[in-house]
């Protein structure tokens, strides 16, 4: 007996050898070898997108024919399951339902970011003359790849930017003429942010309005004018409620929107998946740019058919315009410098990189 169960032993011992022989580690580049977190390289990875929008404007578009490159230029390995018209998270949802993983990527607009971030918004900066969004689109890419602390700041909510791109910049509509900030006293204009800062130190009024009560509010009074880019001018038929238009050289902010991953689903994507997904995007934040450019000429060609006055500014007047920027600008970069941020040198850096493309 005492025979048998020491022989039992070794066969189970024998066995136990040979179990734990075959989970060892295969060698790099055999099959079962992983790579990233635990996604086999025939397992076909599903990601859920949300964008409170529709997918017929613009901006959902392109984010539909990113979904179908990846998965083209995977191979299959990777579906993107796109849930638009808030169908998965509304826009207030957005940031916390990536964070928490509810969906795994999100296209989402500034204001999702609002107050919850420092240094990302250098790309949302009160700006005189913005260059064009092909300059702006390079410049913010550009930007984003070379401070890694942009991302380090939205990692602290578990989320990570993969794309961004400019919105156009906005000028200044309204039922009366506007040339320096000394005609501003006193008016009540549709502003957010630091752009509301930056007016309010000219002497405006800023009230905050939903884009879609801007006709209404200035149809009725509630407000003597409306800042915000041609693409909105066209898309709310502001033109039948303005009659003047202060163009701000080539605009008077810069804006943008991105594309978010959740940071735990980023990490468990293999190198070459990461690589695609990054590719895609960027592309559509590139095609988005085309888009934009058509909306904004079919904006300025509405104003002009309406009989509005054009007022373009002179260098003189934009020098005034500029002198109230500076100081908006340098209160973010002292508050974001406080929390041990890179603002001043981010910014800087941002300014030389427009510069450069604007050649």
């Amino acid at each position: 007996m005492k025979k048998v169960g020491l022989l039992s032993l070794t066969g189970l011992l024998l066995v136990c050898m040979l179990l734990f022989g075959c989970a060892q580690p295969t060698e790099e580049g055999e099959p079962g070898d992983v790579e990233s977190g635990d996604i086999a390289p025939d397992e076909v990875i599903e990601l859920d997108l949300a964008y409170h929008s529709s997918e017929n404007i613009p901006p959902g578009a392109v984010t539909l024919r990113a979904g179908e490159r990846i998965e083209e230029l995977s191979n299959g390995r990777v579906k993107i399951n796109n849930y638009f018209s808030a169908s998965l998270l509304t826009l207030d949802e957005t940031l916390t339902g990536v964070s928490s993983g509810m969906a795994d990527i999100a296209l989402v607009t500034p204001s999702t970011f609002q107050e919850q971030f420092d240094l990302i918004s250098v790309f949302q900066r009160p700006f005189i003359d913005v260059p064009s969004l092909e300059v702006c689109g390079k410049a913010f890419t550009e930007l984003l790849d070379a401070v890694p602390e942009i991302n380090e700041e939205l990692a602290q909510k578990n989320i990570r930017a993969i794309g961004v791109w400019p919105l156009p910049s906005s000028h200044l509509h309204s039922k009366q003429e506007i040339r320096v900030p000394d005609d501003l006293k006193g008016l009540r204009i549709n502003l957010q942010g630091d752009v509301a800062r930056w007016f309010e130190s000219m002497g405006a009024v800023p009230v905050q309005l939903s884009a879609g009560d801007m006709y209404m509010a200035m149809e009725r009074g509630v407000t003597d004018g409306i800042f915000c880019h041609w693409s909105a001018f066209r898309a709310f038929a502001l033109h039948e409620v303005t009659t003047h238009n202060t163009v701000v050289g080539g605009g008077a902010n810069l804006d943008f929107m991105t594309y978010i991953i959740n940071l735990d689903t980023w990490n468990s994507l293999p190198a070459d998946i990461q690589e695609i997904i990054v590719e895609s995007y960027r592309q559509a934040c590139e095609e988005i740019i085309g888009e934009q450019n058509r909306e904004i000429a079919e904006g300025i060609e509405n104003a002009k058919a309406s009989g509005n006055t054009f007022i373009e500014l002179t260098p003189e007047e934009l020098e005034l315009w500029q002198s109230y920027v500076d100081p908006v600008n340098e209160a973010w970069i002292e508050k974001a410098e406080a929390k041990g941020l890179p603002a001043r040198e981010t910014f800087e850096q941002l300014k030389s990189l427009l510069e450069k493309y604007n050649k």
